[in-house]
């Protein structure tokens, strides 16, 4: 009768009460787990955190630090601030092509991004030498502050329009006249000047006309010339989107060329450096028609 009594007891405990205490390993198991999770929610309560806020927090201090896999920078040539692009010197210019930094004794580079922190890169900049075509591995510093200004070893660089700068360089940027085992490449490696639907398309080309603007003189190429009672030169001005146009001309070349009236053999189409000004337009007896026309004043051929 009393082994029936234990039996009757333990079915009771199953059916009515779900288990009267742990009888095998997993029950404790599940014991444990329960306890931990208590303890967890208990210190999470304790130090006014969740779960889900602690991983956020660690995902964020992860992406911090990781290194990217390049850099914001527009590929283009990019000179000394305040340099001409037009002659740079071999020490004063870069060349960024979306792979790596080279400049006029280096090409074909690749840069990998070995960490970050804020604005600043540090990158094992890669570069076969070309005086001997030898590959030689640089660890360098890059501070980038816009998508088309950086600073690197205390030097700041700023972009050129491909327009502006000489056709060496802009080979050096597009690949383009060059074989595949001087540059490395199997095709050309980016197309000249950003593309248009490109997503900052429309700032690079405001940083761009900022950078241009500043310029003294500024790089035009010389389409025509014509006088009548005023000189007037027809040019294209050295940045993307420039459309041919007609500008009074007062530069002392203008005046030399007005008995002819048109440019000298040689000149059309080529390019210049003009200083632009304001000037009067006259009539044929010299009466003002006019005051503060812009002008062509200075003219560097």
């Amino acid at each position: 009768m009393s082994h029936i009594a234990a039996i009757a007891a333990a079915a009771f405990c199953t059916l009515a009460l779900g288990g009267c205490q742990p009888t095998d390993q997993s029950d404790s198991e599940g014991a444990t787990a329960a306890s931990a999770t208590t303890a967890s929610d208990a210190q999470n309560n304790a130090t006014g955190g969740t779960p889900t806020e602690a991983d956020a927090s660690l995902k964020r201090n992860a992406s911090s630090t990781a290194a990217p896999g390049t850099i914001p920078l527009t590929p283009g040539v990019y000179v000394v601030d305040g340099t001409s692009c037009e002659n740079p010197a071999n020490a004063a210019w870069r060349v960024w092509d979306g792979q790596g930094l080279s400049g006029s004794s280096t090409r074909a580079c690749r840069a990998e991004v070995l960490s970050r922190s804020g604005n600043t890169y540090r990158l094992r900049n890669s570069c076969q030498n070309t005086y001997d075509s030898s590959r030689t591995d640089e660890t360098l510093a890059i501070t980038i502050t816009d998508q088309v200004h950086f600073t690197t070893e205390g030097v700041e660089f700023a972009s050129c329009s491909t327009a502006q700068v000489p056709a060496a360089l802009r080979r050096r940027l597009t690949g383009e006249g060059e074989s595949a085992a001087s540059t490395g490449q199997t095709q050309s490696r980016v197309t000249a000047d950003t593309p248009i639907n490109s997503e900052n398309y429309a700032q690079v080309m405001e940083a761009r006309s900022r950078e241009y603007d500043r310029l003294e003189y500024k790089p035009v190429t010389l389409n025509g010339f014509e006088c009548g009672d005023n000189c007037y030169l027809e040019l294209t001005e050295g940045i993307e989107g420039a459309a041919p146009r007609t500008v009074l001309c007062t530069a002392r070349q203008c005046a030399d060329w007005q008995a002819v009236g048109r440019l000298p053999t040689g000149l059309r189409n080529t390019g210049a450096r003009v200083k632009f000004g304001r000037a009067n337009q006259v009539d044929g007896s010299g009466t003002v028609m006019a005051r503060g026309v812009e002008a062509v004043v200075d003219l560097k051929l």
